[in-house]
């Protein structure tokens, strides 16, 4: 077969882009709900992370991510929160929103709005004041996830800081 016009997969309903997409999600779904049981056996929650942000990406949407956890309705998947994605997927308001009581555990990066940097924590466009109030009533966990490459240890550090900050403000 070919993906050119003469022999165009369009004579093969069977591996439409729609076709192979249901089935992937479908095929995904069904490992999610084997891995939460698993996970809920063992008293292990796993997270399923927000990542829309990258073309091609199986999971599109904030909402879809909450219907496939809901769906699966098993207490040992939930969500994963990074918020350095959410800033390029619609917002982090928006995600801890919809999200909602599902978010077990959060990454905590920043970027400049266009790409995912997972940067040192106040020096990019998230909006952190406007997510402290949520940040400080968070009971899962949270986790710094930096890229430093220049200075690894100083943006740990200062990001450290900066979250130390924001969190007793309030």
């Amino acid at each position: 077969m070919s993906i050119h016009e003469k022999g165009s997969f369009s004579h093969y309903p069977q591996f439409s882009l729609t076709t192979l997409q249901r089935s992937a999600v479908a095929r995904y779904k069904k490992s999610l709900k084997e891995a939460a049981r698993f996970a809920e056996r063992h008293d292990v929650v796993l997270g399923l992370e927000n990542f829309s942000h990258v073309k091609g990406c199986i999971q599109s949407t904030f909402d879809e991510l909450v219907e496939w956890v809901d769906e699966i309705g098993n207490p040992g998947l939930q969500i994963t929160l990074d918020i350095g994605h959410a800033n390029l997927e619609g917002g982090v308001e928006k995600a801890v929103e919809i999200f909602g009581p599902r978010i077990k555990h959060i990454h905590l990066n920043d970027n400049n709005g266009a790409t995912s940097d997972h940067g040192e924590l106040g020096t990019g466009t998230i909006d952190w004041k406007t997510n402290a109030p949520f940040l400080r009533s968070f009971k899962g966990m949270l986790s710094l996830e930096l890229l430093g490459f220049d200075d690894l240890e100083g943006t740990v550090l200062r990001s450290k800081s900066f979250l130390e900050r924001l969190l007793k403000e309030g």
